[in-house]
């Protein structure tokens, strides 16, 4: 099957990469008759057809599904959500690709599981898009605060910061959301800093997912994680937002 050779292009652009970085990443070496840049260059335009195991190395290095270079075109960019808050002095960039790639893996889990209890429980998570945005800020707190059960008496008497998030965490995911601490791809090479993102959601009736960097102070924690949960009483289903 031909491969359309934007989609090398778009696939290497959308990991954050140049010529030189994309084609290092890849593994190609320069030879006598051209640099390994040009050889990337050669897939990209089209002249040279690439092999399997070049189209595997690239679903390494660009953090993508092999599935993908076999479209017919590149996809269209998806909504990564809004920001609403971030942190003092962090120097952010417009697009991060280690970040747009947990995006796609939370995507991916939380599909699997709203699949699964979509079939269980169609009433899903009654929370979900039950106010509208004009809500004042206290009332939201004093609704969302009833309805986990979080109790500020209790949550003040535990022992020390990892004990306070967790009994947050327990009363948030009792309520139906799904919390994970979690800030890379699976290992430390991919530790995305809290620079980019302090917690990321996705609210859905079935299956909200609460996402919360661990490579943050965890004295933040305890903060990102009602706070999103705040934020998603008042969404549609699929809305996401990135707090900074």
């Amino acid at each position: 099957m031909a491969i359309n050779p934007h989609i090398l292009v778009w696939a290497r652009e959308a990991a954050g990469l140049s010529v030189d970085e994309g084609a290092h990443a890849l593994g190609f070496k320069n030879t006598q008759e051209r640099t390994a840049a040009e050889r990337l260059q050669a897939l990209e335009l089209g002249t040279e057809e690439p092999s399997r195991s070049v189209l595997l190395n690239m679903s390494r290095a660009y953090r993508r599904s092999l599935l993908i270079f076999y479209l017919s075109e590149p996809p269209r960019k998806g909504d990564r959500g809004q920001d609403f808050r971030r942190a003092p002095g962090a120097d952010l960039t417009e697009f991060d690709p280690t970040l747009g790639a947990l995006i796609r893996d939370i995507r991916g889990r939380q599909g699997i599981i709203k699949d699964s209890l979509d079939q269980v429980d169609p009433k899903g998570v009654v929370y979900v898009s039950s106010v509208t945005m004009d809500i004042p800020p206290a009332e939201l707190a004093r609704r969302i605060t009833a309805r986990i059960g979080l109790s500020l008496d209790e949550f003040r008497k535990v022992a020390n910061v990892p004990a306070a998030f967790s009994y947050l965490r327990e009363k948030v995911e009792a309520s139906g959301a799904f919390v994970l601490l979690l800030g890379n791809l699976g290992s430390y090479h991919t530790d995305i800093p809290s620079g980019v993102f302090r917690g990321y959601a996705i609210a859905d009736r079935v299956a909200p997912f609460i996402v919360v960097n661990d490579h943050d102070a965890p004295v933040a924690w305890a903060f990102t994680t009602p706070t999103l949960a705040d934020a998603f009483v008042a969404w549609h289903d699929g809305r996401e937002w990135r707090e900074y």
